[in-house]
């Protein structure tokens, strides 16, 4: 099992990764900058999720472990550091580090696999990677039109292939007799939402560095800071415990897993885009609000709203009704404000986020008493 700080140094590549991606869509916000955001975000999720399977799977203290986390890692700073330019001139980079660390690290768990079981599960995933390849490699010799068809399909072979599990034969794998470390892959998808939560407060204050320093720039970023305590706060008030009983008293772990890292990815994809809606609330205060853009940037926190109400109701049949009252509230919100400037969705989300509180505070008090 990876130990903590072989955790903290493998992931310091994909703090770098958040950020570029971040800068990216700060430059490109329409819906194609986020598609190839999109593309670019999903194959770097990929590598870091196979990568915590394995390592959480493996001991960290045998060699053959070590040694493929480091060559992923070695390659990841490869891929990250293409980010800004995979749909230019650095694609390729892109592309090709991808599928040597997809197919490379899966080669190597098939060599060292542990029993019959685990070498079958590992021959469908390089059949799986194989093909997506033949789509990611095109899509490098194409135009950028062709290369977002190419890179969104190989997309979709990925993302179906780990939801069923990278099947060759109509026999599914039985995860449940794989030995598994539930509590240090759930560990790992808290750090990873840790690093989002990370990447919107980086963005706050670099946005505060970046203007005057005026009273509503100040006032701006504190109410950002205050709405991200209140997502946090959401995201684990009385939260964690049912997340953490749901994973312990699983029978299939490793099915469970692939659950919450598609969860943590989403959480990712929603602090991406509050990153980008705080940084221009925070430069641009007074100005009046862009509608075109407006959505995108909302997007960021309905997205973390369906992905918690969908994964909630999912385990507990709760939740659903309250979320569904806070993405409504979100988008009439957006749509009554359209002609205000752009500091006034700042207070709406914070009062929105407040409220919710307040009503859940008295509603688990009176439910206690």
């Amino acid at each position: 099992m990876m130990s903590h700080h072989w955790s903290f140094f493998f992931d310091l590549v994909f703090v770098f990764a958040l950020s570029q991606a971040s800068h990216y869509l700060s430059k490109h916000l329409s819906a194609i900058g986020f598609y190839k955001t999109l593309c670019t975000i999903t194959p770097i999720m990929m590598v870091w999720a196979y990568t915590s399977w394995t390592a959480t799977m493996n001991s960290i203290n045998e060699w053959q472990t070590k040694f493929l986390v480091f060559f992923v890692l070695l390659l990841s700073v490869v891929m990250t550091s293409s980010i800004t330019k995979a749909f230019g001139e650095f694609g390729g980079f892109f592309a090709i580090s991808y599928c040597i660390i997809q197919i490379g690290s899966s080669l190597w768990n098939l060599y060292f696999a542990k029993s019959f079981e685990i070498r079958n599960h590992y021959i469908g995933v390089v059949v799986w990677f194989s093909i997506s390849s033949i789509f990611w490699l095109t899509g490098v010799f194409t135009n950028n039109s062709q290369r977002l068809f190419l890179w969104g399909v190989a997309i979709l072979i990925d993302i179906l292939g780990t939801i069923l599990a990278h099947p060759i034969t109509l026999k599914k794998s039985d995860f449940s007799q794989f030995e598994f470390s539930s509590s240090h892959f759930l560990e790992r998808c808290e750090l990873l939402v840790i690093i989002g939560f990370g990447e919107v407060l980086f963005n706050i204050g670099n946005s505060l560095q970046d203007t005057n320093f005026n009273i509503i720039n100040l006032v701006s970023a504190l109410i950002a800071t205050l709405i991200t305590f209140e997502l946090w706060f959401f995201l684990y008030w009385r939260v964690d415990k049912l997340v953490e009983d749901h994973f312990e008293n699983s029978s299939n772990p490793i099915n469970t897993s692939r659950q919450i890292m598609f969860v943590a990815f989403g959480n990712l994809l929603s602090f991406l885009l509050l990153a980008i809606l705080f940084e221009r609330i925070i430069k641009e205060p007074t100005s009046t609000i862009d509608m075109s853009n407006l959505y995108i940037c909302l997007g960021g926190l309905i997205l973390f709203l369906l992905v918690q109400s969908s994964y909630l109701f999912s385990i507990s049949k709760q939740g659903i009704i309250r979320h569904v009252i806070l993405i409504v509230s979100m988008v009439a919100g957006g749509w009554l404000l359209r002609n205000q400037i752009n500091f006034m969705i700042e207070i709406m989300v914070f009062i929105i986020l407040l409220i919710d509180f307040i009503v859940q505070e008295i509603v688990f008090t009176r439910r206690a008493i």
